[in-house]
């Protein structure tokens, strides 16, 4: 209920214009501009009216408040007078029931220092009780916009208040809550500033920012539902939205959060211990997954700087590795120093699941390698070097010309031995499967190739 103020000032005293206290005058009370009679009251809460005309005691004196909603018209006659008044000793008209504040208006305090202290104070002196929060009187601007629909003028009303939360115990939490409405629909909570340091939105707040003042919004976060963030240009055209409303997942969709949406970036950096799964299985272990992006500390040990699956198109041909080193047994390590792509135990296969698949060194330096004594290393086009990691022992596979294999030596240089210890054959080597096009140690057919050859236990014990 709204209180109202004692009119100007504590109980004053009314004087005729001789200045001698008006004993037993009546104080008429009307609306102002108008003989229309209108109640004062006789304490703040205006709810016992005074007589009118108010008479006054003795020394001129009387208790008076007004509604501070009304504004007065008063007139002051002596106690001979009449209802209406013929006698008035004063008439003062558009008395407002409030004390009104000047345009602008300035509180004073000085001497403050780093001590902050109140300057003005708007106060609830109601008890609370359980479940019946006290709020604090309200501070109301008020403006009017234009409806360019309807074609005309609508009142705009913001409000602040503080509000208690009463919690399940403890204090309660302080609500600073700022509230809008338009043309009377009712107040609606935008923003509140909570003493547990919390900033809360109303249910269709956005938190946006705007490079036009605040005609415009260029980026907002708005919530869509529970647990799902929309991240758009403010009008909902563009954006996506986060949805982790699932435990330990988090979905990146479109702003119609109706289908997966793309995610775009020149640069992914993991730092310390992170791992990204993409695929069926959130974990390794619980199913099939496509892919891993691993970094140091992860759950396979793993030390990663980069990895990109589908990198040269949309159908997802190329994995390209860089710098990757796993410690578990099945590992695929493109080292720095060697580039090499190395393939552990148990379960190191490599896989070409198409007729058409191949596997293609990227440059002359590239190397496969099947444990540190074994590696295959691209030399020149269409010659492979076999040899063990220290390259001292090996030989070249040369087929730069077409349908012709060479062994050769580690420098390419000369023919290399092909040894048939442990080579056992019980038929025929035919000599058109090793036309050759000239000698080198070991088995040399000559230019003149036999029809065959009879081998026994490695040993060629027949030629025609």
């Amino acid at each position: 209920m709204a209180l109202g103020p004692l009119i100007p000032f504590v109980r004053p005293q009314w004087l005729d214009n001789d200045g001698v206290p008006v004993a037993g005058g009546l104080l008429f009370a009307y609306l102002a501009t108008t003989d229309t009679k209108t109640d004062t009251y006789t304490t703040s809460a205006l709810m016992i009216a005074n007589t009118n005309p108010v008479v006054l005691d003795s020394a001129g004196r009387a208790t008076v408040y007004l509604d501070p909603a009304l504004t007065y018209k008063f007139i002051l006659s002596p106690s001979t007078d009449t209802d209406p008044p013929t006698n008035p000793i004063w008439t003062n008209d558009n008395v407002p029931g409030s004390i009104p504040l000047t345009a602008p208006s300035t509180f004073e305090v000085d001497g403050i220092g780093t001590t902050s202290t109140d300057a003005a104070i708007i106060l609830n002196t109601t008890v609370a009780a359980n479940n019946a929060q006290q709020y604090s009187p309200r501070v109301r601007w008020t403006g009017a916009g234009w409806n360019a629909t309807a074609s005309a003028s609508r009142v705009v009303d913001g409000i602040i208040e503080a509000i208690p939360l009463q919690q399940v115990s403890g204090d309660p939490i302080i609500a600073f809550t700022l509230s809008t409405q338009v043309n009377g629909s009712g107040y609606t909570p935008r923003l509140a500033i909570r003493s547990d340091g919390a900033a809360v939105l109303g249910s269709s707040g956005k938190l946006a920012w705007s490079s036009s003042g605040l005609t415009s919004i260029d980026t907002a976060i708005t919530r869509l539902a529970t647990k799902v963030l929309a991240f758009d240009d403010g009008a909902g055209s563009n954006g996506v939205t986060l949805d982790f409303a699932t435990n330990d997942t988090l979905t990146v969709r479109n702003r119609a959060n109706n289908a997966n949406a793309a995610i775009a970036g020149a640069t992914l950096a993991l730092t310390g211990a992170s791992e990204i799964a993409m695929g069926v299985s959130a974990s390794r272990s619980g199913g099939t997954v496509g892919a891993y992006i691993l970094n140091s500390g992860g759950t396979s040990a793993s030390t990663v700087s980069s990895l990109a699956i589908g990198a040269t198109g949309a159908a997802g041909a190329a994995l390209a590795l860089n710098y990757l080193h796993q410690t578990d047994a099945a590992r695929i390590q493109n080292q720095h120093a060697g580039g090499t792509l190395l393939l552990g135990t148990p379960g190191g296969d490599v896989t070409l699941d198409a007729t058409a698949a191949s596997v293609t060194f990227s440059n002359t330096a590239a190397t496969i390698g099947w444990s540190a004594q074994t590696l295959i290393t691209n030399v020149a086009n269409a010659v492979l070097k076999l040899s063990n990691a220290a390259i001292t022992a090996g030989v070249v596979l040369r087929f730069s010309s077409d349908a012709i294999l060479e062994v050769r030596d580690r420098a390419n240089a000369g023919y290399a031995d092909l040894n048939f210890d442990n080579c056992l054959a019980a038929g025929l080597i035919e000599a058109d499967r090793f036309a050759t096009t000239g000698g080198g140690n070991g088995i040399d057919f000559g230019p003149a190739a036999p029809a065959s050859i009879t081998v026994s236990k490695g040993i060629i014990i027949a030629a025609s």
